[in-house]
């Protein structure tokens, strides 16, 4: 493997495009407030507009330093020492940290035959162990599989109320076909579930470390007494208000990262791949151990997990890179030709 640093980074699940000059104008005038401490009046207004983005109330929302920073204060707020938590496997590598950290006892489920998230078996476990906490990544990560909104629902519907249950929505944007006030809903109708998004992924804000949690007013309060002062700055809130004002830019680049998903996935296959179907921002290759080590090798950055190497979509210039790569890997698969 190249000691080099990669030059092609398709291991974080970043979007390929920086900020546009109109953002970069409009949190010009935050930046020169940099020497003050975060104030009340940005916060409010990213909450507002998340709020209203998913038709629930300000009560019912709560903002991080990122997704990452919410769940670790889940797990906080509700994972005492020696108790069960439950998510799939693999997933999130921060979960089995977090429940270590917090000296519960893991039980990590296998992900189905689909590489799809195991909701019958979680919501047994919700039955019959009474586990503090059960985590659910949708779409998954790392297969980028979705689990339909009516089996959440009926999985959710399960799972005893003394259960706090996270639906991971860190990817929910790059799925055409969901709807994100749904699973809003859901949290807001039930006392045990929390949604927790991001806006480091669909929203490319991953440097500015900005992420929500959506439940009902007790949960969130429950969860908010482990938050810390000033963990978002007025930068952050500014950049995710000015991301939520535009919309139609939006929706452009989630068409322009899901076109560019087909085509790689479409690639990658006639190179010899089995790509699993995604609807997040990146393409599993499962197996084939030795591809990883191909790319890196070439100063391409990935991902792996038991299940195969993780490829974020990013635009036609790394498409082409991994293509290049990945037709030299597969030529070993007994297939060259790429459609055109």
């Amino acid at each position: 493997m190249s000691s080099t640093a990669p030059s092609t980074r398709l291991d974080r699940n970043e979007l390929p495009f920086p900020p546009d000059s109109l953002t970069l104008g409009q949190l010009g005038d935050v930046l020169r407030q940099a020497n003050r401490y975060p104030s009340d009046v940005w916060h409010a207004r990213a909450v507002e507009l998340i709020a209203a983005a998913n038709d629930c109330r300000s009560a019912e929302v709560l903002l991080g330093a990122g997704s990452s920073q919410i769940l670790d204060l889940i797990w906080r707020a509700t994972v005492a020492p020696g108790a069960v938590v439950a998510y799939m496997s693999p997933g999130f590598e921060m979960y089995p940290i977090y429940t270590r950290r917090q000296h519960g006892v893991p039980i990590e489920v296998p992900l189905t035959a689909e590489l799809g998230t195991d909701l019958d078996r979680l919501a047994e476990i919700g039955e019959t162990e009474r586990p503090a906490l059960i985590a659910v990544i949708n779409p998954h990560s790392p297969s980028g599989v979705r689990a339909r909104a009516a089996d959440i629902a009926d999985f959710a519907a399960r799972v005893p109320r003394e259960v706090v249950v996270v639906l991971d929505e860190a990817y929910r944007e790059f799925d055409e076909d969901a709807d994100p006030r749904s699973s809003a809903e859901l949290a807001v109708s039930l006392p045990n579930v929390v949604v927790t998004r991001t806006f480091s992924k669909a929203y490319g804000l991953a440097g500015l470390r900005i992420g929500y949690a959506i439940a009902n007013p007790q949960l969130i309060a429950r969860i908010s007494e482990f938050s810390m002062p000033f963990t978002v700055s007025d930068l952050a809130c500014a950049a995710a208000v000015e991301a939520l004002r535009q919309p139609a830019r939006h929706a452009a680049r989630m068409a322009e990262i899901r076109a560019e998903r087909a085509r790689l996935t479409a690639e990658l296959r006639a190179c010899g791949f089995d790509a699993v179907d995604s609807a997040t921002n990146f393409v599993l290759v499962p197996g084939h151990p030795g591809f990883a080590e191909h790319l890196r090798a070439l100063g391409i950055a990935v991902s792996t997990s038991a299940i195969g190497t993780r490829l974020t979509v990013g635009d036609h210039h790394d498409r082409a890179t991994v293509v290049a790569a990945a037709r030299k890997y597969g030529s070993r698969l007994g297939s060259t030709t790429l459609p055109a």
